[in-house]
């Protein structure tokens, strides 16, 4: 009955909102009201919001929702939201186009200043006095101007929208935050977030916000969600005890090996290891994932750790994890699996979420093998950014503000209008969808703590949404963030150095001649993982052999030993380390690095 009281509040405060704009709906899910505003003065204004939407959603339903999210934040701070919502195989050629008309059409407002102020110039040095034509300049913050409502009542008039005006937006992924950055459409979101996003850091996980500031300032607000997951090495108490093995000791493959090996000999119906030992890597770049040339990240590895990505074949922990995978696929210990439950393991690895612990606790001792991992695939997956060119940064950081600290707004955005898309379910509290005439993905619609639990959820989701997603956040306690979170490779290819040599142009207007002599940088990348992949094979192919010029057998452990010079002679992993070169991969990341994480003094 929880939820249908708060739904309640929600269509009172949708159909009354003079009346209660200014009243808290929860404690923790309270509409503020717009105190001294943070813009200085309250001026009616509209904006607009972009986001990404399924293939479903009609219309009329985004009109509802928009109209139901007008009443927050019309009444709260004088601002009018227009929601522009897309299909994701439209909507970054919407966003992108809209910025190429709009910064076209300041360029041609521009140029036209230009020659009219060249015109005028040229007339008063002939004698000729002119009058300068009386402009309308043109905005969406107005002075307030009402209308008659159908009610009779005089409401506030927002201002129409501006040709191709972008506020708000959703973006996904570091490489299209990356790209945007460079084109100069977002902007800092710092200076806004002590008035207009006061608060945040109390609802977004630290390290999401840490992760989306840059040189440049902050440049997104993240959708605050569960990131990654863990796994877990299950061990078999009533096995484990039989041979009197110490649980809280075996945390590693070698402090294993003893009782696999005993489960073996004694214990025919079992399997010894069910799972994979994987290594725990992480790369620059998100596609040389389970390639040789990276970086190992321990459970206790540093964000702020300088780990320059290189041959794993030359690192003693990635090594020493091929070996033991070797050793024990050779005595029979090992089944691969992935990563599902097996009752007739005596060792198994498991991937799950937080709860998953206390699934298992009764019948198997829980050691964490790998704890969940923040990486540049995760810790980018949706967040909202505001347009350089918005007319008011901080108004638009309000709106987002919501999205993440209102529970009522939140859950309006991801399933729409009560009764209309959705209803509340009085015996399990869940969500129940009427329709899917309003259909959005639960990560971009804002913060996943306040979230709704819905009947479209599967087990796995409702038991980390229980307790107010408690499970969620304790997994996010537990967070290890890479080394490499924040880092964003520089291609350099022939068109950066024909821009380069344009903006070094000399007093003649010649573009400067630039000498380049390495492998363009999408080149050394494909170079890396082409070469990662002949070597894989060999390692997977491996049998022991005699070497015919010593006599001598070769040993899976001699072997890695020759792959890892083998991979070394590589032109492309060669260039990839050449700190020689400024551009290289590993120079980019080692001078990011210290800009990012600059020595303590």
């Amino acid at each position: 009955m929880r939820k249908r009281w708060v739904s309640i509040v929600l269509a009172l405060l949708l159909t009354l909102p003079t009346l209660l704009a200014g009243c808290a709906l929860r404690n923790d899910a309270t509409v503020e009201t717009a105190e001294e505003d943070t813009t200085g003065q309250a001026r009616p204004m509209t904006i607009t919001l972009y986001a990404i939407t399924g293939e479903s959603t009609t219309e009329e339903a985004v009109q509802a929702v928009q109209d139901a999210l007008n009443e927050v934040t019309e009444n709260q701070f004088n601002t009018h939201v227009e929601l522009r919502l897309y299909t994701e195989d439209e909507y970054y050629s919407v966003i992108e186009q809209e910025f190429e008309a709009l910064i076209k059409r300041m360029e041609e407002e521009e140029e036209e200043a230009k020659r009219a102020k060249e015109e005028a110039r040229s007339l008063k040095a002939a004698g000729i006095t002119t009058t300068a034509p009386e402009t309308e300049e043109e905005t969406t913050e107005e002075t307030e101007e009402t209308v008659i409502n159908e009610f009779g009542r005089a409401v506030t008039k927002f201002p129409e929208p501006k040709d191709n005006q972008v506020d708000i937006f959703l973006v996904r992924g570091l490489d299209k935050l990356g790209e945007y950055m460079d084109k100069g459409y977002l902007a800092d979101l710092a200076p806004s977030l002590g008035t207009a996003g006061k608060g945040l850091d109390k609802y977004i996980n630290p390290a999401l916000l840490s992760a989306v500031t840059f040189d440049a300032g902050v440049m997104a607000i993240p959708n605050n969600r569960m990131i990654g997951e863990y796994t877990y090495m299950l061990i078999n108490k009533e096995l484990c005890d039989k041979y009197y093995y110490d649980p809280d000791d075996m945390t590693t493959l070698a402090k294993i090996a003893d009782f696999l090996e005993d489960v073996k000999k004694y214990e025919p119906d079992y399997i010894p290891l069910y799972g994979v030992p994987f290594p725990l890597t992480d790369y620059i770049v998100p596609e040389m994932e389970g390639s040789l040339v990276g970086g190992y990240v321990t459970n206790v590895t540093a964000q702020s750790a300088l780990l320059t990505p290189k041959n794993l074949l030359g690192t003693a922990a990635y090594t020493l994890l091929l070996n033991q995978v070797n050793d024990f696929t050779a005595a029979g210990y090992l089944t691969p699996s992935n990563y599902e439950f097996n009752p007739k393991a005596a060792v198994q690895l498991v991937k799950g979420g937080y709860a998953l612990r206390e699934q298992y606790e009764d019948d198997y001792y829980v050691n964490v093998y790998c704890y969940p991992r923040g990486t540049n695939a995760n810790m980018y997956e949706s967040m909202y950014c505001v347009s350089a060119y918005a007319a008011n940064v901080d108004r638009c950081v309000e709106v987002i503000a919501l999205l993440t600290k209102n529970e009522m707004v939140r859950n309006l955005f991801q399933y729409g209008v009560e009764r209309l898309h959705y209803e509340i379910d009085d015996d399990t509290d869940l969500v129940i969808r009427l329709n899917d005439e309003y259909s959005m993905n639960m990560y971009d619609t804002g913060n996943q703590f306040i979230l709704w639990p819905s009947a479209d959820m599967d087990e796995s989701m409702l038991e980390l949404a229980e307790n107010r997603w408690q499970n969620a956040k304790n997994q996010n306690l537990e967070l290890v963030v890479s080394p490499y979170v924040g880092f964003i490779l520089k291609y350099i290819d022939q068109e950066y150095l024909e821009k380069k040599a344009a903006s070094s142009a000399g007093a003649d207007g010649a573009p400067a001649q630039i000498t380049y002599n390495y492998m363009f940088t999408k080149d050394i990348i494909d170079g890396v993982i082409e070469a990662s992949k002949e070597i894989q094979e060999k390692i997977d192919n491996f049998k022991e052999y005699v070497d015919p010029e010593t006599g001598e057998t070769v040993t899976f452990s001699d072997y890695i030993k020759l792959l890892k010079m083998e991979l070394d002679a590589y032109i492309a992993v060669s260039e990839f380390s050449d700190q020689d070169n400024s551009d290289s991969p590993v120079s980019q990341y080692i001078d990011w690095q210290a800009s990012k994480y600059p020595p303590e003094a």
